[in-house]
């Protein structure tokens, strides 16, 4: 499934992944764009196995009346946009398997 949201005043499509426990993941396109400030994220191991190092800002994420700021991480090997477990739980959407729609509780 995939959810647009606002951050930091853009509309970017995300791909919801409830198997990621972390908040928000950007491509390094996506995230160089943004504005804010940049700090060392944490260690993130990619799908070829090996552990990269990140980069994360703040960013305020807005989805329907709700507004709240969260952290998204990055690198120069990650091409998606990617909602996680954290996120999804902080912003209550409410995930429809079966009908294939996000929720508003």
């Amino acid at each position: 499934m995939k959810l647009s949201l606002e951050a930091n005043g853009r509309i970017i499509e995300f791909k919801i992944d409830s198997g990621f426990d972390g908040e928000c993941i950007l491509s390094h396109d996506v995230f160089r764009t943004l504005s804010g400030e940049e700090f060392e994220g944490p260690p993130v191991r990619l799908p070829d196995g090996r552990l990269y190092s990140t980069r994360m800002k703040i960013v305020m994420v807005k989805f329907l009346n709700r507004e709240i700021y969260t952290t998204c991480i990055s690198n120069i090997y990650i091409d998606k946009n990617l909602i996680g477990e954290k996120l999804l739980e902080r912003l209550q959407i409410v995930l429809d398997y079966k009908n294939l729609q996000v929720k508003d509780p």
